[in-house]
C-alpha cells in the first residue's frame, strides 16, 4: 500500500509536468502527518495528567534527534508505519484504561479498526503486532472480550483476503530473494547489454537458471531494477547442479583457478580460503549453514550482525574465521597464493610481503613480480580502496602497477607514475554515523561488555587463527 499511495503523488507531479513536486507533495504530507499523530500523543498525555517533566522529555528527544524529523521526510516505507503505530499504540493503552471511550463509541471502534488494518498494510508485518497484541488484550479485558474478538476475527480475514485475493487481482506478486539482490542482477543485466559478445556458454547457462537471459540486457535500466528483479526465477535449489559455491569481492582479478582450487582440494576440505574477497565452500546443506551456528565467542554472531547496519565483516575476521577454527571444521589456508594489496601504502604490498610488487596478466593466468624479477603465478589479485588508470587495449596481456594497467613495463615496474594521493580510510565519518544509530550504539555496548567480562574471566580476547 505504501508504494500505491506515493505513486499517487508520482503520477500527480508527472500530470503536472513535475515528478518532483509530486515527491516534494507527498514529502510534506509526512511531515505534517507525522507531527500531527506527535501532537496527538502529547495531547493524549495531557489528557492522562502524564507529569510535565516526562512531556518535556518526550517533546525533547523527538524534536531534537534528528533521525525523527529525517524519517518524516524521506519517502521510505517506515515513514508512514512508525506515526500509525504510534497511533495504534494510544489506542491499546485505551483499551487497556478506559475500554469503555472505544466500545462504547461507534466512531472510535471504526477508528482503532481503520488504524489496525493500515499497521498492517503499510508494512507487512505490522500483522505480526497485531497478532501478539490482540489476544492479551482479549484476555485482560473481559467487559468488552466480545467485540475484541469480532474486531480481531474481522482484521484477520481482511488480511487473509488481501494477502490471497486482493493483491494477486491487483497483479501483486508476493516478495521474494529477488529483492535484496537488486545490484548484482543490474551488474549482470547490463554486462549482457554492453559486452553480451563476451558472455561465455557456460556463463550464459548459469545465468539462464537465475534470470531471464533473452530480457534482461533489453529490459535494463540503470535508474529501476524491477525490470531486471522481475524476471527471477525463485528456485531455493539453484545451487544443486554445483559441487561448490562462494562469493569474492568485485575489485578482485583472476588468474587461473583451476589450479589452485584443485580437484583433491576440492574434495578435501569443506572450505577453501578465508577472506571476504574469495572464500569457497562445499556445497552440502550442514555446511551452507553452518553461519548459524550458536556460539559465546569474541566475534559476533549472525543475530547481532542482522539488527544493525553497516560492514561487521561477518563472514571473516568478525565471526566466520572464529566460528570455522572454534568447531576444527576442515579447510584450506594459504594467504601466499593470493596477492591481498594492503590499501594503507602506495605500493604494491601485503601483510606477508613487504617487498613492493608487479603483476601480469597474460591469457587467463596472473603472475607476481617481486622486485621486478621473481616471477610467481597466483590464483588471484585483490585491490581495494585504489584509484587505478587504465591505459591498455588488448584485454588478454597487460601489466599492473600501483595505480596503473599498462601494456608494458617500464624501468620502474613497482613505483607509482603519478603524485602520491594520501590513502586514508574515513574512520571518523563512521564514528558520526554510528553516533547516530541507536542499534549500532547497543550493538557495540553489548559486544564490548561481552568482550570484558570474557577478559575478566581470562578467556581467550580471540582465538589465535593460524593455518591448518
Amino acid at each position: 500500500m505504501t508504494t500505491l499511495f506515493e505513486g499517487m503523488f508520482v503520477k500527480f507531479g508527472r500530470n503536472i509536468g513535475c515528478q518532483n513536486v509530486g515527491i516534494a507533495v507527498y514529502l510534506l504530507f509526512t511531515l505534517l502527518f507525522t507531527s500531527g499523530v506527535f501532537a496527538i500523543c502529547f495531547y493524549w498525555m495531557h489528557k492522562k495528567n502524564t507529569k510535565y517533566w516526562i512531556r518535556f522529555t518526550g517533546l525533547a528527544f523527538y524534536g531534537l534527534f534528528p533521525i525523527w524529523s529525517a524519517y518524516a521526510r524521506t519517502a521510505v516505507k517506515d515513514t508512514l508505519f512508525y506515526p500509525i503505530f504510534v497511533l495504534f499504540v494510544l489506542f491499546i493503552f485505551d483499551i487497556v484504561l478506559e475500554p469503555e471511550k472505544i466500545f462504547d463509541s461507534k466512531v472510535k471502534s471504526i477508528l482503532f479498526l481503520i488504524v489496525s488494518l493500515l499497521l498492517c498494510l503499510v508494512r507487512h508485518n505490522g500483522f505480526y503486532i497485531l497478532i501478539f497484541t490482540m489476544p492479551f488484550c482479549i484476555v485482560g479485558v473481559k467487559k468488552y472480550r466480545r467485540q475484541l474478538i469480532v474486531l480481531f476475527i474481522i482484521m484477520v480475514a481482511f488480511w487473509e483476503v488481501y494477502q490471497k485475493a486482493i493483491l494477486p487481482m491487483a497483479g501483486v506478486k508476493p516478495g521474494g530473494k529477488q529483492e535484496m539482490l537488486s545490484i548484482p542482477f543490474q551488474q549482470t543485466a547490463r554486462y549482457v547489454k554492453y559486452y553480451g559478445n563476451d558472455v561465455s556458454t557456460e556463463e550464459e547457462k548459469v545465468i539462464r537458471k537465475v534470470l531471464d537471459y533473452d530480457t534482461i540486457g533489453k529490459n535494463y535500466d540503470p535508474d529501476l531494477s524491477d525490470p531486471v528483479k522481475n524476471t527471477y526465477k525463485q528456485k531455493d535449489e539453484y545451487l544443486k547442479d554445483y559441487s561448490h559455491w562462494g562469493y569474492c569481492d568485485s575489485d578482485v582479478i583472476f588468474g587461473d583457478l583451476s589450479k589452485f582450487l584443485t580437484d583433491a582440494r576440492l574434495n578435501t576440505y569443506d572450505r577453501i580460503y578465508q577472506h571476504g574477497h574469495l572464500c569457497i565452500y562445499k556445497n552440502e546443506h550442514n555446511i551452507n549453514y553452518r553461519w548459524k551456528t550458536e556460539h559465546n565467542l569474541i566475534s559476533y554472531n549472525y543475530k547481532e550482525v542482522f539488527k544493525v547496519k553497516g560492514v561487521k565483516m561477518f563472514d571473516e575476521r568478525g565471526g566466520m574465521w572464529d566460528i570455522w577454527k572454534e568447531n576444527q571444521w576442515s579447510q584450506y589456508l594459504n594467504d601466499k597464493e593470493f596477492a591481498d594489496i594492503l590499501p594503507t601504502k602506495h605500493e604494491f604490498t601485503t601483510s606477508w610481503n613487504s617487498n613492493p610488487m608487479c603483476f601480469h596478466y597474460q591469457s587467463g593466468h596472473l603472475y607476481k613480480y617481486k622486485n621486478g624479477i621473481n616471477k610467481t603465478e597466483l590464483a588471484y589479485l585483490h585491490l581495494q580502496k585504489r584509484k587505478m588508470e587504465v591505459q591498455i587495449t588488448n584485454h588478454d596481456d597487460f601489466f599492473i602497477k600501483p595505480n596503473l594497467f599498462c601494456s608494458t613495463i617500464d624501468a620502474s615496474p613497482i613505483s607509482i607514475t603519478q603524485i602520491k594521493q594520501p590513502i586514508r580510510p574515513n574512520k571518523l565519518k563512521r564514528i558520526v554515523n554510528i553516533c547516530f544509530n541507536f542499534d549500532e550504539i547497543r550493538f557495540h555496548i553489548k559486544v564490548a561488555f561481552r568482550r570484558f567480562v570474557m577478559y575478566i574471566k581470562g578467556e581467550n580476547r580471540h582465538i589465535k587463527y593460524e593455518l591448518y
